[in-house]
């Protein structure tokens, strides 16, 4: 039986054919279609999305990849496993001991290293020694420094590595307290560092500082070395001599016994230094002999008190750190002590007072998260100069800095510079510091090596953009003038670290915001250093009493009385620019220098105009890894 609508009961042969639909039922249907295509259009939006942050993050892991290789040091972090340091391309992490830890200062070299070659086995090894009479301070320390002598055995060299004898460099404190010297002119402020610092309390207007030091005069630096005579000395026992290695039989009739014959051929060329110092109470005389090494020769010279030892290896160490960039890792576990932002959105470094007790804000607040500069001209970054009639305006711009005009300097340089560095520390967890004062300043590349003379006299204008070429053509990272908070942060972390300086003093807020004489070269001060132009490390070192008409300026990390984790310099030698403005027109340059006192301590700020040249104003770098990602 055919089954047929209402509407089609009673049709006429002949009549269309109504087809009734039920709307309900379609609509539901379309509803279910739309649903459909929605569906699989959303999916495929969202695959898409997902896929594009999975490309995203996949390319920001290869530029990061691209951009450092994460280092194991040999420190041990609280999980069992190496502390890890990004070491940024273009850059090899040190393999010398004393430069792989984190908390000790973590070292990286600009360029490959060959640390097979620089730190290889060798036969060649310097002893040389000191007559020194320093009546009762000559100690106990003598049973330490033990003689190594070398076996000569059917005509051959043995140097067995069992016998060798690690030497600590010991530094010798003099413990006679000088007099308070007064301050060498009348604009020297002296402080009260015992006390806390409020905030204006180290702010110091310096026009001139030991001797008059005005801007654009340069004050005249004491030389203090001197070119020894080369000599030839003779078979005489007790005469200093030199006998290169070689294959002849042995020790000849009349020659002492720390000569080693080879060849019959005697290297008769030595350098001669008498010098006779006077230290306090104590008297020291001493004879240096220097020599010069053949690749597998041995040079022995005499002594009578105390004897070290030079290999290859440590003159090898010594001529790659005078011609290799190096930087220091300064780990920052927390970065909102660097810096803050504003209610309008910008960033602001925060700067501290150092006293014997710690450190203190200087010029800033911070209140629910929101940070206030106190006053904005007073010491603050990142920031130009305020005056519009003296120093960071356009006129004087175009001849310091290229061309660059006020508005550039501030936004497109300095502001855009410390978000990138403040971005870099978040990601990576720190930042480098330049591991020596910046030298070759008076020639076109800068540098950051060992031994080097050519630390000052520059202006901040010159110095912030040599600073900045230092990098070079390499992408990967950034260098810069080091910003104020940056500095602030370093001596904070070398006394958290558990620093220790030459005598085995851990540093201390009072070493670092007090008193700074036991770690620093300043004219009231006695240390040893290399002098300049030395090819051996140590065996030319000589001591110095600075005095008020008698200041020496020494080559950049010549000497490890200056050193703290792996940093040398950061306290007297001279004072190093910061990007850190102060007043309405000055820069901020830190860390005291060799014609003050010990009222200048590493965290000492000083103000001077930024086309001030002393020969005692430097500069200090820093070093940051470049970072694509927030």
């Amino acid at each position: 039986m055919n089954r047929r609508n209402g509407k089609n009961k009673n049709r006429k042969p002949g009549e269309p054919v109504v087809l009734e639909f039920n709307l309900s039922l379609t609509i539901t249907i379309i509803a279910i279609i739309v649903f459909l295509v929605g569906a699989i259009a959303t999916v495929k939006i969202v695959t898409t999305n997902i896929q594009a942050k999975e490309e995203r993050a996949l390319a920001d892991e290869d530029t990061e990849n691209a951009s450092v290789t994460w280092v194991d040091s040999t420190e041990i972090g609280t999980d069992g496993q190496p502390i890890q340091v990004p070491v940024p391309k273009g850059y090899t992490a040190s393999q010398i001991e004393g430069e792989t830890t984190v908390s000790g200062g973590f070292v990286i070299y600009e360029g490959e290293v060959n640390w097979d070659e620089i730190l290889g086995t060798t036969n060649g090894i310097a002893t040389y020694s000191d007559e020194v009479n320093l009546d009762s301070s000559a100690s106990s320390d003598d049973a330490d420094n033990q003689n190594v002598s070398s076996e000569n055995t059917n005509n051959q060299v043995t140097n067995e590595e069992s016998n060798s004898i690690e030497n600590t460099e010991s530094s010798t404190t003099n413990s006679n307290t000088a007099e308070n010297r007064q301050a060498q002119d009348e604009n020297l402020t002296q402080l009260d560092v015992q006390t806390d610092n409020t905030v204006g309390t180290n702010e110091i207007t310096e026009n001139s500082i030991a001797g008059n030091e005005t801007e654009g005069n340069t004050v005249n630096e004491k030389e203090s070395e001197e070119e020894g005579e080369n000599i030839t000395t003779s078979n005489t026992t007790g005469t200093n001599e030199i006998v290169s290695n070689g294959n002849s039989s042995g020790l000849t009739d009349g020659e002492d016994e720390n000569q080693i014959g080879q060849n019959e051929q005697e290297e008769t060329t030595t350098e001669q230094e008498t010098q006779n110092m006077t230290t306090g109470a104590n008297t020291i005389s001493k004879e240096e002999t220097v020599s010069t090494l053949s690749n597998n020769g041995i040079a022995t010279l005499a002594n009578e008190t105390e004897d070290s030892e030079i290999t290859e290896t440590d003159i090898a160490i010594f001529n790659l750190q005078k011609t290799t960039n190096q930087f220091v890792w300064v780990p920052v576990k927390d970065v909102s002590r660097i810096y803050g932002v504003d209610a309008d959105g910008n960033l602001w470094g925060k700067l501290y007072n150092f006293n014997s007790s710690g450190r203190t804000a200087l010029n800033w607040t911070e209140t629910a998260g929101i940070m206030s500069i106190t006053s904005k001209t007073n010491y603050r970054e990142p920031d130009v100069t305020r005056s519009y009639t003296s120093y960071d305006i356009d006129s004087k711009l175009q001849s310091s800095l290229d061309g660059m005009t006020r508005y550039e300097l501030l936004t497109k340089e300095l502001e855009q510079d410390f978000y990138a560095t403040m971005k870099s520390i978040q990601k990576y967890g720190g930042f480098y510091i330049g591991r020596y004062e910046t030298g070759n300043l008076s020639k076109t590349t800068a540098v950051v090596q060992k031994m080097n003379t050519d630390i000052d006299s520059q202006t901040w204008y010159t110095m912030y953009e040599k600073s900045k070429a230092l990098s070079g053509t390499n992408d990967n990272v950034t260098t810069s003038m080091i910003w104020g908070c940056l500095w602030d942060e370093t001596l904070a972390w070398l006394v958290e670290s558990g620093a220790t300086i030459s005598d085995g003093t851990t540093l201390t807020y009072a070493l670092v915001g007090s008193n700074s004489k036991s770690w620093g070269n300043y004219y009231d001060n006695s240390i040893s250093y290399i002098p300049a132009g030395s090819d051996i490390p140590e065996a030319t070192a000589v001591t110095i009493e600075n005095s008020s008409d008698s200041s020496n300026k020494i080559p950049t990390g010549s000497s490890e009385y200056t050193k703290a984790n792996n940093i040398y310099d950061m306290a007297g030698n001279v004072s190093d620019w910061t990007l850190e403005a102060s007043s309405t027109s000055n820069r901020v340059n830190r860390g005291g220098y060799y014609l003050t006192s010990v009222v200048c301590p590493a965290s000492r700020r000083y103000d001077d105009g930024p086309t001030s040249t002393y020969n005692s104003l430097g500069s200090r770098l820093a070093l940051y890894i470049c970072s694509s990602t927030p």
